[in-house]
Formats: structure tokens, sequence, C-alpha cells
């Protein structure tokens, strides 16, 4: 990582901190909602880098959506498998739902709501 980009994330990281300092009552515990997306990760990081001073416990959750075929399902198994190492990782407690809908959901707002439903 160049000079800049440290820079940068140092930057990003104490204002993290700020934010959370002037919005954000600190909890006893908080509950990461792990996608495997780049945002989900970077959040968990940040929590990670803070909960030493801050004091509150750590916990991963990711939300598995049901099996289906082709390479929706694979991709699924992978981030499943990714959001598990990585809780694994980090020393921190990993919780997921055993199974997904009983229905194929089939739009954006569906899997929200079941993603809400499951945390």
């Amino acid at each position: 990582m160049g000079r800049s980009s440290k820079k940068a994330s140092s930057h990003f990281k104490h204002r993290f901190l700020r934010h959370w300092r002037e919005r954000i009552t600190t909890p006893k515990s908080v509950l990461v909602a792990l996608s495997g997306g780049v945002d989900s990760v970077v959040l968990l990081d940040l929590l990670r880098v803070w909960q030493p001073m801050l004091g509150y416990q750590l916990a991963v959750a990711h939300v598995f959506h049901g099996p289906i075929t082709g390479p929706q399902g694979a991709y699924r198994k992978r981030t499943a498998a990714f959001t598990r190492r990585l809780a694994e990782s980090y020393h921190l407690p990993y919780h997921t739902n055993v199974s997904g809908p009983k229905q194929k959901l089939k739009s954006e707002a569906a899997l929200r709501d079941f993603r809400r439903a499951h945390l």
C-alpha cells in the first residue's frame, strides 16, 4: 500500500471512529451481517479495529438464501464458505440459518425481507 493509500486509510478509520462516538451509544455487542461483499467486509474490518477501544463483543452473521442449481447456487455456496472462513480467521462467533426459504425468492425486496427475518 502506497503512502497516500495508508494516509487515506488512516483518515477513514479515524472519521469512522469520530462518527461512531458522535452518533452511536456503544452497545454491548455488535452483530455484523456479512454478505461477503466489499462493503460488509470493510465494515467488519473497521469494527474489529475499534473493538478493543470501544469494548463491544463482535459476532458475524450470514444469511444463506437457499440452495439453487447453476452458477448462482455455486456462488451462494462459495459466499457462505468465505464468510464462515473469515469469521473463523478473526476468531469471531459465526451465525447462519440452517436452510433457505421454502419457496424461491424472486425479487431483491423478497431477499431483503428474508435476511431481516433471519437476523
